[in-house]
């Protein structure tokens, strides 16, 4: 099982309940966030499957926003430990997966396009 092709994304995803649920215990669970072609798909796998497919919406609070803002405001800092462009992905994927790593790993998405 692989990721996905970062440079062109097929799916939100790294990885599609197909190439999961090769993986997933019996009664086990994927979760994604971003609705697309592929999960609507994996859904009605699940259907047929002793696994499971589930897609969670998320939104952003107002009051969750203002806390943040707040924080920023009285001076927290986030640490940062590498910064990436969106063509190197892969090479931030690797870095985030380091036990290594102090802080957190940035990829830069301007100009980024499906």
């Amino acid at each position: 099982m692989g990721p996905t092709s970062f440079g062109r994304l097929r799916y939100p995803a790294a990885y599609s309940f197909g190439q999961c649920s090769k993986v997933l215990k019996t009664g086990g669970s994927y979760v994604a966030t971003l609705l697309s072609v592929a999960m609507m798909t994996g859904m009605v796998r699940a259907l047929f499957s002793s696994k499971h497919c589930r897609f969670v919406r998320v939104s952003s609070k107002r009051a969750d926003l203002e806390l943040v803002g707040d924080w920023l405001s009285d001076g927290l800092e986030v640490p940062i430990d590498s910064r990436h462009k969106i063509a190197d992905l892969d090479a931030a994927l690797k870095r985030q997966t380091n036990r290594g790593r102090i802080g957190r790993v940035v990829v830069d998405v301007s100009g980024w396009q499906l």
